[in-house]
């Protein structure tokens, strides 16, 4: 069994060495005899009324407010007055990436625009490693002193005095001398 250390370099220098790949995915790489005349295994339709039908109909209504093709990049078209090199309803060039969060910030909040991505993880890692000791406290790490008597505060009250008192003789000094 590996330890989270060796686990954690071992998925800094090969990312895609732990990356968990759906079933299609596997048979489409490791598996020839699931694939079809053309090369490709067969994906299964997703039901009728599914979650993922209902969202494979708001995705296509979303490229086409945002005149984007399937695979998420900018389609050209008619250029439109004022827009410079932007085409039709896009928020960018043709041919670059339409990012979905930009148009989930602007538009509604779809349960996809709060899915944490690889970044997101790794910062929340870096945090909590960051944090780790305090975490890990049995007990506080600075014991509670009560000052029941006010010491701390005569204290204080002594050392503020002085130094006002210091800066005060400094200034009649120098009042004395410009006098």
């Amino acid at each position: 069994m590996q330890s989270r250390a060796s686990y954690d370099l071992l998925r800094s220098s090969d990312p895609n060495q732990f990356r968990e790949i759906s079933q299609h995915e596997f048979d489409k790489t490791y598996n020839p005899a699931a694939r079809d005349e053309s090369g490709n295994v067969p994906r299964a339709k997703s039901s009728s009324g599914s979650y993922a039908e209902t969202r494979l109909a708001e995705l296509k209504v979303q490229r086409e407010q945002y005149n984007a093709n399937d695979l998420g990049f900018y389609r050209g078209g008619v250029p439109k007055k004022g827009r410079g090199a932007l085409r039709g309803a896009s928020m960018g060039r043709p041919g670059e990436f339409h990012q979905p969060e930009a148009h989930n910030f602007l538009n509604f909040y779809h349960p996809d625009s709060k899915t944490v991505t690889s970044e997101d993880a790794m910062k929340f890692k870096a945090f909590m490693l960051s944090d780790k000791d305090d975490f890990n406290l049995s007990r506080p790490s600075h014991p509670i002193h009560y000052d029941k008597n006010m010491d701390f505060m005569k204290d204080r009250s002594f050392w503020l005095a002085l130094i006002c008192g210091i800066f005060g003789f400094m200034y009649l000094k120098q009042r004395y001398y410009v006098e």
